[in-house]
Order: C-alpha cells, then structure tokens, then sequence
C-alpha cells in the first residue's frame, strides 16, 4: 500500500482493510486506490466503499442467484457471526432459508456447517450488503437486534435501524464501546464512541463532545493518530474551561507536530484547567515527558514532582501511580532517585482495575531503571509482560514503545539478533501510527545494533535517517545518540581522528542537558576515542565525571566500562599498574551480567596493553579471549581488530593451539556434525561456528573436514 500507492493507512485502517479483503494484494491495491480518491475519513458507521469495477464484477455474480437466496444473504452480510439458527429465526421459514443457502453454496458464493455460515470472500459479504436499498438493510438491522444478545453487535443493529439521531441507540453505543474496550478491542469500541456522537440529539451538543473526545482518545491508543487529531481539532473551537483542557491535553497526547507545539498545548491545557487537581496531575506528568525529550531534565524533574503533588492531593490511586512513573522515570536519568517511591507505584498500579499506558506505567519505569541496573532478565520479564498485555488491549502506542525498550534491553544483552527482531516489528508499527518521533528513536536502536555488528552501510544510513527526525521534532536526545553511533562506527574502523572529533563533544552536550544516566555507550567511547588522539586532559575530566557517575548508579555496565576506561588512560599516562588493577575491576563487574562484547572490548584493551609491555602469553590469552566474545555477539569488525592485535605478538602460536572454544568445535565438526547441529549441540550461534571454524582451519593449516579429524588424531586429541 505504501511502496504502490504511497498511501498510508493506520494500523486499524490495514486492520480492517486486510478483513475485508481477506489479504489478497490484487484487492487490497484496488480498495487502496479507491480510499486515495477519497478527500475525507471513513466514519465508523461508514463501510469501506468497494471499487466501482470490482463492485460490478462481484454484483453480476451475485445477480445470477435467485431474490430469496440473494434476501437470506443480506442477512448474512450483515451478521457479524452468522449461524443457521440465526438466519432461519431472522426470516421465519427454516426449510426457505435452508434451500437458500444450499444454492449459494452450490454457486460457489457462500460455505456453512451446523455452526457457521461465511461467504467465501469478505468482499462478497461487503457488496451484497451494499447493493441492498436502505430500508432493507435497516429491516435486517431490526430483527437482528432482536435476535442477538452480544452488547457490541445488539447495539450496532440497533444504531443501523434509525434514520436520525437517537439518544437511546446512542447510549446502548456507549454501553457496547465499553465492553468492545474491556476486551481489547480499542479501534472497535473508539468507532462506537464516534457512531454514539454521530447519533446524539442537537439538544445534547455536551453529550455528543463527550462521546466525541473518548472516540478521540480510544482511536489515539488504537495506533490511529490521525483520526483522533481530526476529531479534536473540530472539537477545539466548541469547548472552553476545563472541557478545553481535556481537549488540548488529548490533542497534545496524538502528538501531531513538533514537541515545541505540544508543549504549547499542555500550557494552555494547564491555564484552562484552572487549578483542577486531578487535570493538572495528568498534563503535568505528560509535560515532564515533554521536557525529557526537549533535553530540559531539571525541568523535567520539576514538572513530574509538581504532577505527583497534584495527583496526592485528590488522593485517587489511578492519578498517584501515573505520576509516580513520570517522577521514576526523570529520577532515573538524573540520578536523583527517591527511596521506596518506585516500589509503592508498582504496588499501586497493581491494584488499578485498568492497566496503565507506557509512560504512566510504573512497572515499565521499573523495567527501563533496571536495564540502566544492568538487571536485563529481570527487566526483560516485565517488558514482555507489558507488551503482551498492551497487544491483547488493542494499545499499540504502548507496545510500539515497549518494543523500543526491548531492542536496547537486547542490545546490552548481547542479544543483538533478537535486538533487530524487536526493531524490524517497531519500525513497521511506527510508519502505521504515524508517529515520526517514535521511528526516529527505533532507526536510532537499528543504527545502534548494526554498528556495532559492523554493518557500517546500514547503520550509517539508519543514524542519519534518525538524526533528520530528530532535529524536525526539536528532540535534544537522540541527536547526541545518533552522532554517538556514528562516532562508533568511526571507532570501530579505527579512524579515531573522525571518532574523536564526532565523539569527543558528547559527553559534555550530556553533562549540560543533565542527563546522568551513565549505562550510556556515549562515554565509553568518547574517553577512548579521546585517550586515543592524545586529548588528555579532556579525557581526564570526563572519566572522572564518569566514574562519579557509575558511582552514584551502582550498574555493572556503567562501573565496568568506566574502569576500562580508567586502564586505558592510566596506560596512556605510562601507569602500568594502575591500569592493570583497573582492567581487573572491569572484568568482575563484566562477571556479573550478560556482556560479551563489554568484556570483549576490556580483554582487548588488556591484551593490547600487556603486548605493549611485552608480557606476550598473557597478551595473546586476552587477546583470544576478546575475540570470541566479540564472535559470540557477531561484531566483526570488534574481533578484526583482536586479530590485528593478536598479528602484532612476536613469535608464533603453534598451530595446534586452539582455544578451549575452538578446541570443542574443532572436536564436534571432526565427528561429522553441521554448522546447525555444532551450534545447537554448544548453544551458540551458526555465525559464531562458521568463525570458529575459519580460525581452526587456519590455525591447523587445513581445508576439509576430513583433514580437521586426522589432524586432531595426530595431536592425540582424537576427533
């Protein structure tokens, strides 16, 4: 739809479309074209219009039928879960409807058993329906209202009987998009809300805004940010007061436009709720989130405190919990963490009748402050948990954001396949809702994980797609995130002039914004890339705000780089020693969590430094070490630059040297298993055995798996 037409749809748009059409490209590229002609949105109560050939070609078929089959099959189309006892209770004669159907099966047009009667195309259904006059399909509506006892569907017949408005069909709408929302079914019950409006009397004009503003709300959660911004904005100029305030705080949540805009509607929001306790929790914890992005963390911080105040003061659990989440998650990246505060917004959020969105979830507060802990198994749990919830609820804003935290979860893990998984299906969510900010920070995630899997090309192309975004939304963060990842390419390659002069200014563009965070690959890099080009004494102030830093924050990850860092630059110092002692600190804190590529990065820094000194066993050990951390996480370009290392050491390794990795791949390959079967048998990767192997063989100087056994019989280690 988007590669062809250049249309894009919401996710319950493509939703819907794809039902209709039942997935077929032909009829989804036709239906597509059809909806580009349109100039304005479907409303719910509105079918999807079928294209005037394929509509001709479909009605001729159906013509061929006799009128008392073609009568029964109005009622089928028009059953949301058509059954023979419905329709023959629907039109009053068993054995006409019975022969009706056995006809249309006959032709080819519908299917049915003793539990289910469906056409064999969506489109079928859609342009049989259609093709009945008006007072037809209203008649169908009536007896069918009558006949099911399903809230949604009773309440769609009902609204589908009336020509006008009805306050009484309005509300059985209100009541069924309560219950299509308790479900999950969040586009479902954001279109009853809008049919609801559609048919609220003139004389209730409050009553209509209201239903008007929940179908806004439910179709933002739903992932279609469009159709709600087009709602409120209607809205906008009908309401004052706090109703006003309602309506620019959900206008500023569908986050159309840059964040400045938004941010001016949450001040306005602010100023017409006038005090209101309750609306004043809510749009300032979503203001701090706003401040957060803008890079504004003091003010943040601020705002969030201010949102937690209002929110206790009306002592309403639903309000306290959010707010908490929006303190948790500013404290978190300043690190100016309130003890305990967490701990009772989990508790809090547990007890709420209805789950929380992402950012005023405390349980996802919870899940991103361990990742930056380094507690990534713990976290991982809790996202998945989240996610899946939001998936069943129909709130993709939720999981798209989810999923965001999920690839920088796996990236820390080492996870990265997994990493770019989570990433593939973020990207694809994000172009269906619509929401630019949300794809910048993905295409940043995507940068992150290739460059450091060496994929320079594509890394490059996806951190400067997600640096364009960035800048058009006015985000302060991620422009630093995404010239870190171009600064580790850089590095990466061993172009440290370009590394240092792309990394060097990052840490202290953090330092300014207050971002404190130090589970931050930002500086890792730049102190090396520093240290590297001889900058000293800038190195020397940003490792000691650092190691500050990783401190205050207590995470393995941030205490085991900053250590690393600390080696490196004593070494440039000629502090052997210390440097030594500082490497040993690294690799323990690398002891307590899942980090091949950490403790790849430290051996490698210790293996360099002891061949520096000459300490040459002990340098070629690190060495080897590195690189199958490096292989074990797939980052080529990481385990190149062992292998460089390992060239430089004088005298060579004998040959049938292996390390203890490569001695058991060696020793499985020998006996006749596949790369696949190497790799499920050692629960690693087929990237990681086809390296491997490349060493042994190089190493034993061989080209065959035949010669890989013999000359294992010939060291005396046997296949």
């Amino acid at each position: 739809m988007t590669g062809r037409l250049g249309l894009g749809l919401s996710r319950p748009e493509l939703l819907r479309l794809h039902e209709l059409t039942g997935g077929n490209p032909f009829y989804l590229l036709e239906m597509g074209r059809e909806l580009k002609g349109r100039r304005v949105p479907l409303s719910a109560s509105q079918p999807i219009p079928v294209p005037r050939g394929l509509g001709e070609l479909l009605a001729e078929r159906l013509s061929r039928l006799p009128d008392a089959t073609r009568e029964v099959l109005v009622v089928v189309a028009a059953t949301a879960r058509p059954t023979v006892d419905v329709l023959e209770a629907a039109s009053g004669d068993a054995k006409g409807t019975r022969r009706a159907l056995e006809g249309a099966a006959a032709a080819g047009v519908v299917e049915f058993d003793a539990s289910r009667v469906r056409f064999v195309h969506p489109l079928l259904a859609s342009v049989c329906y259609q093709s009945a006059p008006p007072w037809r399909q209203r008649e169908v509506h009536r007896r069918l209202a009558d006949l099911v006892s399903e809230p949604e569907e009773r309440a769609r017949h009902l609204a589908l009987t009336v020509d006008g408005a009805d306050e009484a069909v309005a509300c059985e709408l209100d009541l069924a998009a309560e219950h299509a929302f308790a479900r999950g079914a969040t586009a479902a019950a954001a279109g009853l809300h809008e049919f609801a409006a559609e048919l609220t009397p003139v004389r209730s004009a409050a009553q209509a805004r209201r239903r008007r503003l929940q179908a806004a709300t439910r179709h933002r959660l739903a992932g279609d940010r469009d159709r709600s911004a087009g709602i409120l904005q209607e809205l906008r100029d009908q309401v004052s007061g706090v109703e006003r305030a309602d309506v620019l705080f959900e206008l500023a949540q569908a986050r159309q436009g840059e964040l400045s805009s938004i941010g001016r509607l949450c001040e306005e929001a602010l100023s017409e709720a006038a005090g209101d306790a309750a609306r004043c929790a809510r749009i300032l914890g979503f203001l701090s989130w706003l401040r957060v992005i803008e890079g504004e963390l003091g003010s943040a911080l601020i705002a969030a405190r201010d949102a937690l105040a209002s929110a206790e003061r009306t002592g309403e659990p639903r309000l306290v919990a959010p707010a908490i989440a929006r303190v948790a998650m500013a404290e978190t990246w300043v690190l100016d963490i309130t003890p305990g505060l967490l701990e009772r917004g989990v508790e809090l959020e547990r007890r709420l009748p209805e789950p929380l969105e992402f950012h005023a979830s405390p349980t996802i507060a919870l899940a991103r402050r361990l990742i930056c802990l380094s507690e990534l198994d713990r976290a991982r749990s809790l996202l998945e948990e989240a996610a899946t919830s939001a998936g069943e609820r129909g709130d993709e804003g939720t999981r798209g954001h989810i999923l965001f935290h999920l690839i920088m979860l796996e990236w820390f893990a080492g996870q990265w396949d997994a990493a770019l998984e989570h990433a593939a299906s973020a990207l694809e969510l994000a172009q269906q809702l619509g929401d630019e900010q949300f794809r910048g920070m993905v295409l940043h995630g995507t940068a992150l994980v290739d460059a450091h899997r060496g994929e320079v090309e594509v890394a490059r192309v996806a951190a400067e797609q997600a640096a364009v975004i960035a800048d058009a939304v006015s985000d302060a963060i991620f422009p630093i995130w995404n010239e870190a990842v171009l600064g580790h390419i850089e590095l990466s390659l061993g172009h440290i002039d370009a590394a240092a002069e792309r990394l060097g200014p990052l840490p202290g563009r953090l330092l300014a914004l207050g971002w404190n965070d130090p589970a931050d690959s930002v500086w890792p890099d730049a102190i090396e890339a520093l240290v590297a080009t001889g900058e000293l004494d800038r190195a020397q102030f940003y490792l000691d705000s650092y190691e500050e830093l990783a401190q205050r924050s207590g995470g393995p990850w941030a205490l085991g780089a900053a250590a690393r860092c600390r080696g490196v630059f004593a070494f440039a110092r000629g502090e052997s020693a210390v440097a030594f002692a500082a490497f040993e600190r690294a690799l323990a804190e690398h002891d307590r969590i899942p980090s091949d590529f950490e403790r790849g990065r430290t051996l490698l820094a210790l293996g360099s430094v002891r061949r520096r000194v000459r300490q040459r066993a002990g340098a070629r050990t690190a060495l080897d070490q590195a690189r199958e951390c490096f292989d074990a996480v797939g980052a080529r370009l990481w385990a190149a630059r062992a292998s460089d290392e390992l060239e430089r050491i004088s005298g060579r390794r004998p040959g049938a040297e292996l390390t203890p990795t490569e001695g058991r791949v060696a020793h499985v390959a020998a006996r006749g298993r596949t790369n696949k079967e190497i790799a499920a048998e050692l629960y690693m990767s087929v990237h990681t055995v086809e390296a491997h192997l490349s060493r042994v063989y190089r190493k034993l100087n061989i080209r065959s798996r035949t010669e890989l056994a013999q000359r294992l019989i010939t060291l005396g280690t046997g296949p």
